[in-house]
């Protein structure tokens, strides 16, 4: 064998080794695509950072990064403080939903027949 073919071996080997034994874990990823994987609205997700109410990030270059541990602290958190109720006050504030209207014949109603 050459040299170059010795390289070549070593170097599938070690590709190998790695996705056999399993790759590192990330530890972070770009907040896009963490927004992303969740389905929530970018524009959600960029005015709760506006306010200073979303995760740590961190820039690299032209991309803005997220500890995967601060992502996750701050999903628990918002899961934690927020109750369905809130979400549809904060929605019904902002004008996306309207107000529920009385259903007829829900109980209570005078339509009774």
């Amino acid at each position: 064998m050459t040299d170059i073919e010795d390289a070549l071996d070593n170097r599938f080997e070690r590709i190998a080794a790695a996705l056999t034994t399993g790759l590192r874990p990330r530890i972070a990823a770009p907040e896009t695509e963490l927004v992303a994987e969740i389905d929530l609205p970018l524009s959600t997700y960029m005015r709760e950072k506006a306010r200073g109410a979303g995760p740590r990030v961190f820039t690299i270059g032209r991309r803005n990064y997220i500890l995967l541990r601060d992502w996750q602290a701050w999903l628990e958190a918002r899961a934690a403080t927020e109750t369905p109720k809130d979400a549809a006050d904060e929605l019904y504030r902002a004008g996306t939903i309207k107000a529920k209207r009385r259903v007829a014949g829900a109980a209570g109603s005078r339509n009774d027949g």
